[in-house]
């Protein structure tokens, strides 16, 4: 009886790195059913611990220091060492046909112990500036999917970023929403209550939704509704008319899911400004305004986020334009990509949903 593939999912740091290794690997399963075992792998933060058991995964923990402090560094390259230790033993023992790799500082110490031993890697990336993972490993991964085009990025095929499901509901969308990313934005906060303060009474049929972040307390203003976290986020944004909100790749994705006009402020501190470059993306589509940071203030975002709630046609074009970015079939894709190099790993053929046997070729 043959024994079911392996395929490790290295997923850490956020949840915009977290979300799409988990609708990838369900979406290995889906497609491969019984002929596979997926093993997911994170770091050791809380929100990475959080974000996998808000969508019901046990992932195997690997101890990633932090770099704050003083001996910050060297610890943080001491719990590397460990974690590549680790790593050896895993593969070596479990002996996956492939690793797929999201993003996050875990992903350093695995894919160098599956490159090492000749593991085939994938490697997904979200944004549309590669992060340090990709830049690394591209040139040993047997693919790189993206969700933007990158120029010059070896072994690249756009397929879009793994999004939600559950977009498809018809509900009034009656929602001004203003989410600052998994972390929240305190600043941004701020500014947004004022300008729904400002835009309340003018816009009364809708509802102005803060979502604070975690740790975030905020005093609600009389019209706004705040919360720190919200458990339907598939059915909040549904209701959203338009959104307020970071441009991590891990807000576009829901953006282009459910179709939301957006403002976007990009997080000024992001590496290599990826956040700046995945909002130019959609504002130059139409999708979307893009406002830096440093040019925020609660008077202009109340001025920009009226002139998109009050042109009912630019909403309309807006949402058909972030749509175009909605990639619903980016996860099975990857699947069955990484299932192909499994069953040439593992050498059998592996059934696929639809009963088409994917052969393994002949050497």
């Amino acid at each position: 009886m043959n024994q079911p593939s392996r395929i490790l999912i290295v997923a850490g740091g956020t949840g915009g790195h977290i979300l799409p290794g988990t609708r990838i690997g369900r979406a290995i399963g889906a497609v491969a059913g019984n002929d596979v075992e997926i093993e997911y792998c994170c770091g050791s933060r809380e929100i990475e611990a959080r974000v996998y058991r808000g969508v019901g995964v046990d992932p195997t923990i690997y101890p990633v220091g932090s770099q704050a402090g003083v001996l910050g560094k060297a610890k943080y390259l001491a719990s590397m060492a460990r974690c590549f230790a680790g790593a050896l033993t895993n593969l070596i023992s479990r002996r996956p046909s492939a690793v797929v790799a999201t993003g996050g500082a875990v992903c350093f110490p695995i894919l160098s112990a599956a490159t090492l031993l000749r593991v085939p890697i994938f490697l997904h990336e979200s944004n549309a500036i590669p992060g340090r993972v990709v830049r690394l490993f591209a040139r040993f991964s047997t693919q790189v999917f993206t969700g933007f085009q990158i120029e010059g990025l070896a072994n690249e095929i756009v397929v879009g970023t793994p999004g939600p499901i559950g977009t498809d509901k018809c509900i009034e969308r009656d929602t001004v929403l203003c989410v600052g990313g998994s972390q929240g934005a305190a600043r941004l906060n701020g500014l947004f209550l004022q300008a729904a303060m400002a835009l309340r009474e003018r816009y009364s049929e809708l509802r102005f939704v803060l979502i604070a972040g975690p740790g975030k307390e905020i005093t609600a203003s009389e019209g706004v509704e705040v919360m720190t976290y919200c458990d339907d986020m598939a059915e909040l944004l549904s209701r959203t008319r338009a959104i307020v909100s970071r441009s991590g790749s891990g807000s576009l994705c829901d953006i282009a899911a459910f179709a939301i006009p957006s403002i976007l402020v990009p997080f000024p501190h992001a590496k290599d400004d990826h956040q700046t470059s995945n909002a130019r993306c959609f504002a130059d589509s139409g999708a979307a305004v893009l406002m830096p940071e440093t040019q925020l203030s609660a008077g202009v975002l109340t001025e920009k986020l009226d002139a998109v709630l009050s042109d009912e046609g630019g909403l309309g074009t807006m949402a058909h334009a972030a749509k175009k970015f909605d990639r619903p079939d980016a996860a099975n894709e990857i699947a069955r990509r990484v299932l192909l190099t499994a069953a040439g790993r593992a050498n059998r053929p592996t059934k696929l949903r639809e009963g088409i046997a994917v052969v393994p070729p002949k050497s």
